[in-house]
Formats: structure tokens, C-alpha cells, sequence
């Protein structure tokens, strides 16, 4: 591995289960007089708020919803009431939080892991052990979820505690992939790192 799969692991890590689709942008401040205005601005290429209605930019078709980020990126695909919201389960299932987070079922509005399948097909459960539902996001609930995962078998991170997998002992440090190749061979807080630091795995 295996430095290219422990930053893999820490980007995947900083989202989990805990993430969530971001915030969409305030109104204008302005009057909005010309929809190429709308086409050229952040509210467009990220939000797909493309189209004018009454000063402000707004989705209004699939056409300015499908392009953009928050469709790629978090399934809100379909216009509802001038904004991109997930409105059904094929939008999430498009998106990079369905292969990455398990995030493939509409829920009001947005998407969430559904299942324990979601999950189990995502990459956080290959790579974090977040293998089982738990409160529309996908979590280790089991040792099981952590076994077959990157961070049991790399890292040592092998018992399923409040959610994620982590290590118990030195020991299970010591006998880890992590330790022998990067020495990464101190438990610190849960997780396997070099000695007197922390490289911030499950922050």
C-alpha cells in the first residue's frame, strides 16, 4: 500500500457517517436582470440554480440541476421549489456519496444510506469497516464490519467501538501491516500511529 491507500483512508474518514449535503447559498443581495448572470456564477455550476425568477437565481429544470456539483456530487438532481433536492432514489444513487458513503435512498429532500446493503457495497465499509446502517448513515457496529476492512487488516484497527473501528491494545499496533512497513506501532487514542504523533486516521 500504501501511502496512497492510508490518504485515501483519511479523506474517506472525514466524512463517514457524520456528513452531511452542505448548505445552499443565500439569495442575492442584488436584483438578478439576466439569467446569463445566474449561468455564470457559483449558484449555477455548484448549486444548479441556473434560471431567474423574481431577481434571484433558482433551478428550475432538470437542465440546471443535472450539471451540476451538488447532483454529481450529493444527488440533489431534480428542481423543487427553486433549489436541486434529491426527489428520488435514482438521483442518489448517480451520486459520488452513494459509491463513497453508502448515501443511495431520497430522504426529504436529500440522500441517505437506506440499508445495511447500501453500506456494505460502499467504499467506506472496504476501507473503514463502515459496514451497517445506523441513523441514515453507515457505521461499525460489529467486529465483523471492521475485520475484512483496511484499517483492521493494515492498520490494526480491529474492534468496532461508538461506531468506527479502532485498536484496543499496543499489541494490536505492534502486529499491524502499518507497524511494519511505516512504523506506525503506538496506539494513540484508538488508532495506530507513529510515536509521538498522530496522523489524524478518524479525526
Amino acid at each position: 500500500m500504501r501511502q496512497g491507500t492510508t490518504r485515501l483512508l483519511l479523506l474517506l474518514s472525514l466524512c463517514g457517517a457524520a456528513c452531511a449535503a452542505p448548505e445552499a447559498p443565500t439569495a442575492t443581495s442584488y436584483c438578478v436582470q439576466e439569467a446569463q448572470e445566474c449561468v455564470d456564477s457559483n449558484h449555477c455550476i455548484d448549486w444548479g440554480e441556473c434560471s431567474v425568477s423574481e431577481c434571484d437565481c433558482v433551478a428550475l429544470s432538470a437542465a440546471d440541476c443535472t450539471p451540476s456539483w451538488v447532483c454529481r456530487s450529493y444527488g440533489l438532481c431534480t428542481p423543487q421549489e427553486g433549489r436541486c433536492l434529491a426527489g428520488s432514489d435514482a438521483d442518489c444513487q448517480q451520486a459520488v456519496h452513494c459509491v463513497q458513503d453508502g448515501w443511495c435512498v431520497a430522504h426529504e429532500g436529500g440522500c441517505i444510506a437506506g440499508n445495511d446493503a447500501d453500506c456494505k457495497a460502499a467504499e467506506i465499509c472496504l476501507h473503514l469497516g463502515l459496514c451497517s446502517l445506523s441513523d441514515g448513515g453507515c457505521a461499525a457496529n460489529t467486529e465483523a464490519d471492521c475485520a475484512a476492512a483496511d484499517v483492521c487488516t493494515y492498520h490494526g484497527q480491529c474492534a468496532a467501538v461508538e461506531g468506527r473501528c479502532v485498536a484496543l491494545t499496543e499489541s494490536d499496533c505492534e502486529g499491524s501491516q502499518a507497524c511494519k512497513e511505516e512504523e506506525w506501532c503506538f496506539l494513540i487514542d484508538g488508532e495506530c500511529g507513529p510515536e509521538g504523533g498522530r496522523h489524524g486516521f478518524n479525526e
